[in-house]
């Protein structure tokens, strides 16, 4: 079993010479002595600890008669030692605060990074005794997401792996093989250093692709782009449609498509069939409002509410491939929210001038991470304040992210309320923390619970992460709270040891009393409402919401808590992310 050694310590030091060549010159880490092990006393495997890789010798004669698959040394395959390599590359060319390490990315990465020192899509002939791959990131019948998902990662991570492939076709069709070649391996590094999964490699394909740092005028091959990751399903048309968050103003939702220039002439291009916008009052059943399109703008009005409402609203664009995009981006918290009414300001906080009248800590007692400053949009967090210019997060500065195995906790002054009623809290977030079964983060009022992030049921793999890409605000009822005539807030942040994302980051925090909702059917024309005859009967000169029959609510209006869901500062696309620990990698 020589060999092993000596082939293993080859392709190694093939790959090693192929990244400091045409990938990554400067790369510290090639500097460095690669430990290789191989021959481990197991079978029909190989893995990488994110620095070491490690492979098991062949399968052995059965001695039992029992048939006994049959496995070849993986140190002597090239193409399995040079995707090993590849996720040792990976974990080591993530940029800190902007990547991260997912298992099914770097599975798919790993192969094309194999696939192209040997020119061949099938990876791991040999691997079975027989000259069919392990695995083929070109078959005859492209796989695509999601259509193609099954959890498991080395088959997604087919799907990534064969966009790239894909990807190198193209090029070399369209430049020939040398230049084609060095275009593909430029995009291919840029979305291992910068994707956090396999949906992000497109955004990340095109801003290695882009030659003047304004993505929105196009790049130099994004249509090719386009129809490589499209065939695959992992086109993101938020990018070539131009898309961003819905604006609000009082009850008009409308949304822009801005299109990066040349994207609009890209075949097969996804294009907007229908915008729509789904709304309700906190709690209450939803109701769906067609916007009205008009050339690249879509707009539509959610019908007026009474002072003391909370409206919450979700917007769905609908594409002409059949798939859908919806705002917010956020499958853990998918509705935005405002409050209607005037409301009276107790006591904010803006963090302009710090916050010097909170404490904060954790523990232990040196993972308190929380701090005041100008947001840098590390780990997925904002790169600007909601407004002003300071923030006050959780790790601003050095990687973004929550500490590990950590109880972290900031809590505000005591707040005076004599004499005040409807007292709210109202101020804006943007949160990443790990699904709720895992990673618990909580808004605490006076010791009491008030708010916790969604937690699934049970322990799966597809949880819901809350992860929000734009400031969002939040309204959070503290009556019972505040019939003390005082309260004090507290955000918390419980870890486990697997993931961390960006944590808590808070502007504009405010504790505000609002004037008392209106009660329809009381017989009282209460602020908000259009009439009342004290009933709650359609049919009569009074509907049921106490508008008048046929104008839907009263037309004039009122002021509500932020004139957009998240303000004027959303995360690029190019920047989500969040380091996730290193595991072991298998073959």
């Amino acid at each position: 079993m020589g060999d092993a050694q000596l082939s293993a310590f080859v392709f190694t030091s093939t790959a090693k010479a192929y990244t400091r060549a045409n990938l990554n010159p400067n790369l510290a880490w090639l500097n460095e002595a690669i430990p290789v092990v191989v021959n481990e006393a197991s079978t029909c495997n190989a893995y990488s600890t994110g620095d070491d890789i490690h492979f098991y010798k062949a399968t052995q004669p059965s001695t039992t008669g029992q048939p006994v698959r049959q496995c070849q040394n993986t140190a002597r395959l090239s193409d399995v030692v040079y995707h090993e390599f590849g996720h040792s590359l990976h974990a080591n060319s993530i940029i800190d605060g902007v990547g991260a390490f997912d298992g099914a990315l770097s599975e798919g990465m790993s192969d094309m990074f194999s696939a192209f020192i040997t020119d061949d899509h099938g990876m791991g002939r040999g691997f079975f005794m027989s000259d069919a791959p392990l695995r083929d990131i070109g078959p005859s019948t492209p796989l695509r997401w999601p259509d193609d998902l099954t959890g498991e990662v080395h088959d997604d991570g087919e799907i990534v792996g064969g966009a790239m492939w894909t990807l190198k076709k193209a090029f070399v069709a369209q430049y020939g093989a040398e230049v084609g070649n060095a275009k593909a391996r430029k995009v291919f590094y840029g979305a291992l250093q910068r994707s956090v999964d396999i949906p992000t490699t497109f955004a990340e394909v095109l801003v290695a692709d882009d030659d003047d740092g304004n993505i929105s005028n196009g790049t130099p091959n994004m249509c090719l782009i386009n129809n490589a990751f499209g065939t695959h399903g992992l086109a993101d048309p938020q990018v070539t449609l131009g898309l961003t968050p819905p604006a609000r103003d009082n009850f008009t939702i409308s949304m822009t498509i801005n299109p990066p220039a040349g994207s609009e002439a890209c075949a097969n291009a996804a294009t907007v069939q229908t915008a729509e916008v789904e709304w309700k009052k906190r709690d209450g059943q939803t109701t769906k409002i067609v916007l009205d399109g008009a050339g690249t703008s879509y707009t539509g009005v959610i019908p007026t509410q009474p002072a003391g409402t909370i409206v919450e609203y979700k917007v769905s664009v609908k594409l002409s491939d059949g798939s859908a995009i919806s705002y917010p981006h956020n499958e853990a918290d998918e509705f935005y929210q405002f409050y209607v009414g005037d409301v009276e300001k107790l006591w904010c906080a803006d963090f302009e001038n710090g916050a010097d009248d909170w404490t904060h800590g954790a523990l232990p007692a040196n993972r308190d991470e929380w701090e005041v400053g100008r947001p840098m949009g590390l780990a997925g967090d904002p790169k600007s304040a909601h407004g002003g210019q300071n923030v006050f997060g959780v790790d601003l500065t050095l990687d973004g992210m929550y500490r590990r195995n950590a109880q972290l906790w900031a809590e505000s002054p005591e707040i005076d309320l004599q004499g005040k009623t409807n007292v709210r809290l109202q101020y804006y977030r943007w949160l990443g923390v790990e699904d709720g079964f895992f990673d618990n983060a909580r808004v605490m009022a006076n010791g009491a619970k008030v708010w916790s992030n969604y937690a699934s049921p049970t322990e799966t793999m597809n949880g819901k992460d809350h992860a929000d890409k734009e400031w969002r605000f939040h309204d959070i009822d503290l009556a019972a709270q505040a019939a003390s005539g005082k309260v004090r807030l507290r955000f918390e942040l419980d870890s486990d040891p697997g993931l961390n994302l960006g944590g808590w980051t808070l502007d504009d925090v405010c504790i505000v009393a609002a004037a008392p909702a209106p009660t329809c059917g009381n017989g009282n024309l209460d602020e908000g409402e259009a009439c009342d005859d004290g009933n709650i009967d359609d049919g009569d000169a009074c509907a049921a919401t106490c508008d008048l029959p046929g104008t839907g609510g009263d037309d004039t209006g009122c002021c509500s808590v932020g004139a957009t869901p998240g303000g004027a500062a959303f995360l690029s696309l190019f920047t989500l992310g969040a380091l996730l620990r290193r595991r072991k990698r298998n073959n």
